[in-house]
């Protein structure tokens, strides 16, 4: 089913048949509800009034932004891409999440008014550019919150309390090398917020942080940049020292380097063209050392000694206190 913008007051049920508009859609009253297809919105969905609902839905694509201030809308237990901003206005709508993610991958800034509503997983891949990204303006709950898209901006509205209820490992941001750490801080850049760890403690990699408070359960930052206003953040290096960057060995070697003590390092490399296999694990001892001899644990769940593995070793990194950056322009109010 396709059409151009379209308004929407009585009841359509599309099952399984794909659902394409190529421009905006509103859904007035009435009921809205796709099953096991594929819901692609070309600009703006509206929701005034009525109930949209997507939760068999394999994918919705919203290339527009999302906004509802009346009516009940439901995401897919899959994924919701929305390209645009997000707005929920206060006191009006409701928005159930399921089990699926939103995913905020817009080619620019999108700003998120969540009236704090309560999302499952909430991913982002927006990487728009500095003084661009996504701004988180108002507070939210979401179980789990992802971006380990490089080079990527994070804003949260400074005063705001934003929850990450699940358990360790939840928080994942990544900015995946040094270069490209992802930019985490308040959208004034001089007043802190917090972000909630209510269900356990928070581990990030590759981030620039600035003016962020881990409540509840404290947060730690590896190979990342101190901003010097974070609350109950721990900021450490985790460094391989040989084999060095660059090195061809042709056995297996042993694995050394250094970190925090007690945490348990997994050391990961790209085994028969996959990227991100582990190899090794180990624990650092007291001392702030680790060292240990990969073993691949195959699909098979068989530990394998002989097999060829390209390590991403990186450089050893050293965290210093970050000059402030000039004032971001371009936001959007």
């Amino acid at each position: 089913m396709k059409g151009a913008p379209t308004a929407y007051a009585g009841t359509i049920s599309c099952g399984a048949n794909d659902f394409t508009t190529t421009g905006a859609m509103t859904i007035t009253s009435g009921i809205f509800t796709v099953g096991a297809n594929t819901t692609t919105v070309g600009g703006t969905l509206t929701i005034d009034g009525g109930t949209a609902t997507f939760t068999n839905a394999t994918l919705v694509d919203c290339n527009g932004a999302v906004a509802f201030s009346g009516g009940t809308l439901t995401a897919p237990n899959t994924t919701m891409n929305v390209a645009g901003d997000w707005t929920q206005t206060a006191a009006a709508g409701s928005f159930t999440c399921g089990t699926g993610t939103v995913k905020f991958d817009g080619a620019a800034q999108q700003i998120i008014r969540s009236n704090g509503a309560t999302y499952n997983t909430i991913t982002v891949t927006n990487a728009s550019g500095v003084g661009n990204g996504v701004v988180f303006r108002e507070a939210f709950t979401a179980a789990s919150f992802e971006d380990v898209t490089p080079t990527t901006f994070l804003y949260f509205k400074q005063g705001l309390t934003y929850t990450i209820s699940g358990a360790a490992g939840s928080f994942n941001l990544n900015g995946q090398a040094v270069g490209t750490r992802i930019t985490v801080d308040s959208e004034d850049s001089a007043t802190q917020f917090t972000l909630g760890f209510t269900g356990g403690a928070q581990t990030v990699n590759y981030v620039d942080l600035d003016q962020c408070i881990a409540g509840t359960n404290a947060g730690k930052a590896y190979n990342s940049v101190d901003g010097t206003h974070n609350t109950n953040w721990t900021f450490t290096n985790l460094v391989i020292t040989a084999p060095t960057a660059g090195s061809n060995v042709n056995q297996r070697p042993t694995i050394i380097g250094t970190g925090s003590p007690g945490d348990i390092v997994t050391i990961k490399g790209t085994v028969g063209g996959v990227a991100f296999q582990a190899v090794a694990t180990a624990t650092i001892d007291a001392n702030g050392n680790y060292r240990v001899r990969p073993t691949y644990i195959d699909a098979n769940g068989i530990s394998q000694t002989d097999y060829t593995a390209t390590l991403d070793l990186g450089a050893n990194n050293i965290i210093s206190k970050r000059q402030r950056r000039p004032r971001q322009l371009g936001r959007k109010s």
